[in-house]
């Protein structure tokens, strides 16, 4: 349609119910009404256009299931070592007491 719009010739007889009175050109206000109409479109058309550059494609959210399972497989990763570290830390300081107190068992003569 382009920028200017086409309701400047139109000549609409009362198209709105209700309509009574007459402007002088025959349309009781079709022409502005229309214009109002076309502005309105012309405003989704940019908010319609600025959703699609900020909405997310198919790939964006395989790319982002991917980077997640990643992430998750290193957080359990770290999180199994630090366990490892914690477990083993608890078995050697067991250990380590157990066979102090073998040794003064066995010291005294058992």
């Amino acid at each position: 349609m382009g920028e200017r719009a086409m309701t400047e010739h139109l000549d609409f007889p009362n198209t709105r119910p209700g309509d009574s009175g007459n402007t002088g050109n025959g349309n009781n206000g079709f022409g502005k009404r229309l214009r109002e109409v076309e502005q309105e479109i012309a405003g989704m058309r940019a908010d319609l256009s600025n959703i699609k550059e900020n909405m997310a494609t198919k790939k964006d959210i395989s790319d982002l299931r991917t980077d997640i399972a990643k992430q998750k497989a290193e957080a359990w990763s770290k999180t199994g070592y630090a366990l490892l570290g914690i477990v083993g830390t608890t078995i050697v300081s067991v250990f380590v007491i157990f066979a102090k107190e073998l040794i003064q068992f066995f010291a005294k003569g058992g």
